[in-house]
């Protein structure tokens, strides 16, 4: 990841045309033949293991506004709606380090985990708790990918807001 900040830094150098250009990321590597994982991400993009049909670990944003909540200025229910939620701290692309966290060790699978990786284009619309129904109610990563995307379609509709767009991969332990 620091790797690809740099090189997206020095292309958007002497070009005005990509001054704003960065991006989030969150990577997941999953050894199959170990049962283990490892994961890192940058900015607001996230990744969300689920253990037992549970959020049972979730990445920190690199934001504003996630550094407003650990400060005590602001409470975590806030997070999917503050005024500043999209001012990112970290981001590919940025000059300097693109600060990504990482897990310190591999993390040990069990039978019928699940990874969430997606954008906040996604994650911004579903509560961790209607990720976790749909889990309970999809009979693979598909339809429990394609559930959430229709959580989120339905909440923007409702609220009447205006919906990022987003990316987002789902897989299941087997």
């Amino acid at each position: 990841m620091e790797h690809a900040s740099r090189q997206l830094a020095l292309a958007r150098r002497g070009k005005p045309e990509l001054a704003d250009m960065s991006t989030t990321v969150a990577a997941l590597l999953v050894d199959g033949a170990n049962a283990r994982a490892v994961w890192a991400h940058t900015g607001d993009t996230r990744l969300y293991l689920f253990r037992g049909g549970r959020v049972h670990a979730v990445t920190r944003d690199h934001s504003l506004t996630q550094q407003l909540i650990d400060a005590g200025y602001a409470r975590a229910d806030q997070l999917r709606v503050h005024p500043q939620r999209n001012i990112l701290l970290a981001a590919v692309g940025t000059e300097g380090e693109s600060a990504a966290s990482a897990t310190e060790t591999a993390v040990d699978l069990v039978d019928g985990d699940a990874f969430l990786v997606c954008t906040d284009g996604l994650w911004e619309w579903v509560l961790e708790h209607e990720m976790e129904q749909a889990l309970a109610a999809a009979s693979d990563s598909q339809a429990w990918l394609a559930a959430l995307c229709a959580i989120a379609d339905n909440a923007a509709v409702r609220s009447g807001g205006k919906r990022d767009n987003y990316s987002a991969y789902a897989i299941r332990v087997r």
